[in-house]
């Protein structure tokens, strides 16, 4: 089976319905083969953010998982959509089609644990992940059509701040995708650089170096 994965607005609808049309089943955003017809595949964007996800275990991921799961994300994440359910493992509801709750909440948490990183390292058919994949390939768009579709699907075409804190799907991938620490403005980095030059016979401390 092959996973090909992008970000958001990369065109993965669009490649999913190119892919169906030269005859091969392939779902969007789904691999869950009980309720699903994916036999050959899925493009998704999560599955590639959370299988591929560099955070370590810890509290870090156990925090990820308990941002992600807090609440409802519909149309941006479900657990549904990587492992229909867990019947017989402890819990005795299924998520797909119910509403928001303990349960759902309980199946989210059991799902991302698992899924989580769990290609890392070892490719995307790596026997830790729910759905191992033969090959995973990715799918990318120039950025100013990726943000300019983004800002109609997910900010109502609003291109205010506002607009982007009340989208549920920017608030999901702001989790999986943390923006780099910032860079040392030039202003400190010159303090720094004066500081370890301080003529012979005066310290520099080794820690601003």
């Amino acid at each position: 089976a092959l996973l090909v994965v992008g970000t958001p607005s990369s065109g993965t609808t669009q490649m999913t319905k190119a892919l169906r049309e030269l005859g091969l089943q392939v779902a969007h955003e789904n691999s869950d083969s009980i309720g699903t017809v994916c036999r050959d595949g899925t493009v998704s964007w999560i599955h590639g953010a959370l299988r591929f996800s560099e955070i370590g275990d810890g509290s870090e991921r156990a925090s990820l998982v308990g941002a992600l799961c807090a609440r409802p994300r519909p149309n941006s994440l479900g657990p549904w959509r990587i492992d229909g359910g867990a019947w017989g493992n402890g819990l005795s509801c299924a998520v797909r089609g119910t509403p928001w709750g303990p349960c759902w909440q309980a199946e989210c948490e059991r799902v991302l644990r698992r899924e989580i990183g769990c290609a890392r390292g070892g490719g995307g058919g790596s026997p830790r992940c729910t759905s191992p994949f033969r090959a995973t390939l990715l799918q990318v768009r120039h950025p100013l059509h990726t943000i300019a579709s983004m800002l109609a699907a997910y900010c109502h075409g609003q291109d205010t701040a506002a607009a982007a804190d009340a989208s549920l799907m920017l608030d999901t991938a702001a989790l999986l995708f943390p923006p780099p620490a910032a860079p040392r403005s030039r202003e400190a980095a010159r303090g720094n650089e004066t500081a370890c030059r301080r003529p012979p016979g005066r310290r520099a401390s080794l820690r601003a170096c």
